[in-house]
């Protein structure tokens, strides 16, 4: 049997609710259910989908639509990937042991300064040789922002096109398909395989 290619996981679409349950559950701070939540991505999920063959995993770790939660629920997710980041680029971390590549795919502008840089100048570009495996973290993402971004940088596209030239056809210069997908946050990765969400009972 093929193994997958890609795993799109949506790891905190509901973490709120299921690491608020685990946390009272086990009698734990919310901020230690968080961690065990990123220990287990990156400790067990990771290694398995690597010994199997898979080569895209894609996580879902925060939405554009969080950001209008309570302070405290923002800054808390923003401070645990700073925190992931500093131990994914450490030499003996599973992001070296395995050669992960690392894409940060949402609307990066809307991250706090710190966090933007140590997605975008650190862990991406520490790690954009890396070619064995590829782990895409979405955060300030949501699919509706996604697509709005591509029309917008389409037309923009388009536009730039139409005003540099003498000539040309309105079809010519018509926002296709092809444009928006070119400009999607997703256009590094194949189709996902394989759809994993976390769900929270009561």
């Amino acid at each position: 049997m093929q193994s997958a290619k890609l795993i799109l996981s949506v790891l905190f679409e509901n973490s709120f609710r299921l690491f608020r349950k685990y946390a009272l559950k086990h009698k734990l701070k919310q901020e230690s259910a968080h961690r065990i939540g990123l220990f287990t991505l990156m400790s067990i999920m990771l290694k398995y989908c690597y010994e199997l063959g898979v080569k895209y995993v894609s996580v879902y770790a925060f939405s554009v639509d969080n950001f209008n939660r309570k302070p405290e629920e923002v800054e808390l997710p923003m401070a645990l990937i700073e925190e992931k980041i500093e131990e994914l680029l450490m030499e003996e971390s599973i992001v070296n042991t395995f050669g992960v590549r690392i894409h940060f795919i949402g609307n990066l502008k809307l991250l706090k300064n710190s966090t933007r840089e140590a997605a975008a100048r650190r862990a991406m570009a520490a790690t954009a040789k890396n070619d064995n495996f590829v782990l895409l973290i979405c955060v300030a993402y949501s699919s509706t922002d996604e697509i709005m971004n591509a029309i917008q940088k389409s037309y923009e596209d388009k536009l730039c096109k139409l005003q540099e030239s003498d000539s040309g056809t309105d079809q010519e210069f018509a926002v296709t398909l092809s444009d928006v997908e070119r400009h999607m946050y997703m256009s590094v990765t194949p189709e996902p395989d394989i759809l994993i969400r976390t769900l929270v009972f009561t």
